[in-house]
C-alpha cells in the first residue's frame, strides 16, 4: 500500500499498533455539510440533546443516568436513537424518575436533525467505547452547540476542552452531569464555547478541507508511481 487514510489521529494510532507503517497513515478527517450559512440560531433553554445508535457502547444509559443528577435545574432532554432497545432506555428513564423530561424520537430522517440541534443548547456525546472520529459532534458545534463528550477515541481532536466543549473521562457519570450542569447554569459560557465550536468546524471541518487533503494524498500518490 502507497497509503492509508485514516479519519483521525487515534485510528492511525490504532493502525500502527497493529503493524501498519505510521509514514504511510495520512489522517484525513471527517467534514460536516450542516449549516453551511452558519446561522446561530437562539436555544431553547436548557435543552440537551443526544444523537445516535440505540447500541449500549454510545452511552445512552450513561447519558440518562447522569441527567437524573440534574432534578434541582429546570431541563428537558431529547434522545434521538436508531436501531433496537428504545423502549429500554425509556424503563430506565423511568426507574430515575425522570421519564417525563425526556423526548424519545425514532425514526427521523436525516434532514430533520437541524431542528433538534437548533433547539439544543447542549449536545451530549457519552460514547463509552473509542469512536474513529464522532461526526455527531461537528455536526452539533457547526449550529454554535457546546458538546460535554466522554474523552474515547476521535473526539479530542474536533473537541477542545474548556473552549467549545468538555472532555470527561470515560464513564465518569458524575464528571458529565457536573459538566452539564456547567453549562446549564451559565447561558453566556455556553454561547461562548458555541460559536468558538462553529468557527473550529468553518476553519478545519468544511468539505473543502476534507477534499483538499484527500486529493492530495491521491496526486502525492500518482506522482510517485509516475
Amino acid at each position: 500500500m502507497d497509503r492509508v487514510i485514516a479519519p483521525s489521529q487515534y485510528i492511525k494510532d490504532v493502525a500502527v499498533m497493529n503493524g501498519i507503517p505510521g509514514d504511510i497513515i495520512e489522517v484525513v478527517p471527517h467534514f460536516t455539510g450542516k449549516n453551511l450559512k452558519n446561522e446561530w440560531v437562539e436555544p431553547e433553554e436548557n435543552t440537551i440533546l443526544f444523537v445516535g445508535r440505540t447500541d449500549p457502547l454510545k452511552g445512552i444509559s450513561e447519558f440518562i443516568e447522569a441527567l437524573s443528577f440534574l432534578n434541582d435545574q429546570t431541563w428537558k432532554a431529547y434522545i434521538i436513537g436508531t436501531g433496537e432497545g428504545m423502549s429500554e432506555y425509556e424503563k430506565t428513564a423511568e426507574e430515575f424518575g425522570i421519564k417525563d423530561r425526556i423526548y424519545f424520537l425514532r425514526g427521523l430522517d436525516y434532514s430533520d436533525l437541524d431542528r433538534y440541534y437548533q433547539k439544543a443548547s447542549i449536545v451530549v456525546f457519552p460514547s463509552m467505547s473509542p469512536e474513529s472520529f464522532g461526526l455527531v459532534g461537528i455536526e452539533a458545534m457547526s449550529f454554535g452547540r457546546p458538546v460535554v463528550a466522554f474523552d474515547v477515541g476521535g473526539p479530542r481532536e474536533w473537541l477542545v476542552d474548556g473552549e467549545t466543549g468538555f472532555l470527561v473521562k470515560r464513564g465518569d457519570i458524575q464528571g458529565l452531569s457536573q459538566r452539564i450542569v456547567q453549562l446549564i447554569d451559565n447561558d453566556s459560557l455556553t454561547k461562548k464555547m458555541g460559536l468558538e465550536g462553529m468557527k473550529r468546524i468553518n476553519e478545519s471541518y468544511r468539505k473543502e478541507n476534507h477534499f483538499k487533503k484527500l486529493l492530495t494524498v491521491y496526486e502525492e500518490v500518482i506522482q510517485r508511481r509516475s
